[in-house]
């Protein structure tokens, strides 16, 4: 953060809302923003995950996925 604070410093960039090279905490959008950010994400599919038995998988649903089988070779299970 600390190099990060040197170049708003050092550039003075127009577009940096935040004076300082820190989080957004304090700082919020303006409605006329989250409209627009509304506007841009109408139609936008968002991907969804679903966990198997195994806490540490994640499968990634999309409308094109198909399914499909996992073997572990440890333990010669086969999950689809």
């Amino acid at each position: 953060m600390a190099r990060e604070q040197h170049y708003i410093d050092t550039l003075k960039p127009e577009y940096n809302i935040l004076k300082e090279a820190r989080s957004r905490l304090g700082s919020s959008h303006t409605d006329e923003t989250k409209a627009k950010i509304k506007a841009a994400n109408i139609g936008v599919l968002r991907q969804k995950t679903r966990r198997l038995k195994n806490p540490n998988v994640f499968i990634l649903q999309t409308p094109k996925a198909k399914p499909g089988t996992i073997t572990d070779t440890f333990t010669n299970v086969t999950q689809t």
